[in-house]
C-alpha cells in the first residue's frame, strides 16, 4: 500500500511537469540560497549552496555536489542525486528513488521513499519515516535507528548496516564481505550470504537463514528461529544452555533440530527453535569465559587427583 501511494504521488507530479507547469530549472553556486515552492525538471546545487524544498514544491532531477546541502522538509524530489560530499536532509515529503555516491551523507528523520541506494563511501543515517527498498552497495554505511524499511534492506561487497532501531518489514540481506551490526530494532526475516558477517547484541529477528558461508554472532538479542544451511557457522555466546528434544551437544557443536535455551551474560533468557541444522553447516554453543576456566580448573584437579593415586 505504502508503494502504490507513494507511485501516484509522483505520478501525479510527472503529470504536472509534462503538461508544461514546470518552471525554469534552476543551479545554485556558491552560498546561493533557494527555497523551492514549485515545480521544477532540474534543479543543481554547486559548492556550499543550501536549498529546501517545501511543500507544494516538487524537483523532477535533483542533483547535489561538492559540499551543497538540500533540506526537503515537503513537497516532491523524484530523482535526487548526491555527488562528492554534500548533503541531502529529507523529513518530510516524499521521493521516488534517492542515490547517493561518493562520501555524501543522507539523514533521513521522516518523509516517505520509495528507493534509497548508497555507493562508494556514502553515509546514510535513517532515524524515522518509511523506505521500501534501502541499500549499501561498495563500502558505504546504513546506520538505522528509527524508522521503516517495508520490504528490503541490503548490505552488499564490503559495506555496513548497524541497527539500532526501526523496523524491517520483511527481509534484512547480508551479502559480499559486508558486516551487519545488530543492537535493537525488529527484523522480519534476516539472510546473511556468501561471506558476510552478522553480529547480533539486541533486537528481534523472525526467522534468522544464513545461506553459503556466512557468519552469524549472537550474544543478545532474540531469535525466533534458526534455519541453519550449506557451510553457514553460527554461535550463541552465552550460559546455561539447555538441549532440547532432538539436540545434542558434541564438544561446543549442536547437532539435530529442536529449541536451544539459554541465559546471555546480563542474565537475559532467550530459546531459539533450530527447525533446520545442515551438517555442512555449524551450530556452536559457546559458554561463558568464567565457566570454561571453572571447567578447566575442574579438569586440572582431576589430573592431579588421578597422578595422586
Amino acid at each position: 500500500m505504502k508503494a502504490k501511494v507513494i507511485v501516484a504521488m509522483v505520478a501525479v507530479v510527472l503529470a504536472g511537469w509534462t503538461a508544461g507547469t514546470a518552471r525554469a530549472d534552476f543551479s545554485l553556486y556558491g552560498s546561493e540560497q533557494l527555497t523551492v515552492n514549485g515545480s521544477h525538471v532540474n534543479g543543481g546545487l554547486y559548492n556550499q549552496s543550501k536549498a529546501w524544498v517545501v511543500s507544494g514544491g516538487g524537483v523532477l532531477y535533483l542533483y547535489t555536489n561538492n559540499t551543497s546541502t538540500v533540506n526537503i522538509s515537503g513537497g516532491t524530489v523524484s530523482q535526487p542525486r548526491a555527488y562528492d560530499t554534500s548533503t541531502v536532509n529529507l523529513s518530510d515529503g516524499s521521493m521516488s528513488r534517492l542515490e547517493a555516491y561518493d562520501a555524501s551523507t543522507v539523514n533521513m528523520s521522516g518523509g516517505e521513499g520509495t528507493m534509497l541506494y548508497a555507493y562508494d563511501t556514502s553515509t546514510v543515517k535513517m532515524s524515522g519515516g518509511t523506505v521500501n527498498d534501502l541499500r549499501a552497495y561498495n563500502s558505504s554505511a546504513v546506520d538505522m535507528s528509527g524508522g521503516t524499511a517495508w520490504t528490503y534492506l541490503g548490505a552488499y561487497d564490503t559495506s555496513t548496516v548497524k541497527m539500532s532501531g526501526g523496523t524491517v518489514k520483511t527481509n534484512l540481506y547480508a551479502k559480499g564481505t559486508s558486516t551487519v551490526a545488530i543492537s535493537g530494532g525488529t527484523v522480519s526475516w534476516l539472510v546473511p550470504q556468501d561471506s558476510s558477517t552478522v553480529n547480533i547484541s539486541g533486537g528481534s529477528a523472525g526467522c534468522l537463514v544464513p545461506l553459503d558461508s556466512s557468519t552469524v554472532n549472537i550474544s543478545g538479542g532474540t531469535v525466533s528461529s534458526l534455519d541453519a544451511r550449506n557451510t553457514s557457522t553460527v554461535t550463541f555466546d552465552g550460559q546455561d544452555f539447555i538441549l532440547g528434544t532432538g539436540l545434542s551437544l558434541k564438544s561446543d557443536r549442536v547437532l539435530g533440530t529442536g529449541t536451544l535455551s539459554g541465559k546471555w551474560f546480563d542474565g537475559t533468557a532467550w530459546a531459539v527453535n533450530i527447525s533446520r541444522n545442515d551438517t555442512s553447516a555449524t551450530i556452536r554453543a559457546i559458554p561463558e569465559p568464567a565457566t570454561l576456566s571453572l571447567l578447566a580448573l575442574g579438569g586440572l584437579a582431576m589430573i592431579r587427583r588421578r597422578r595422586g593415586r
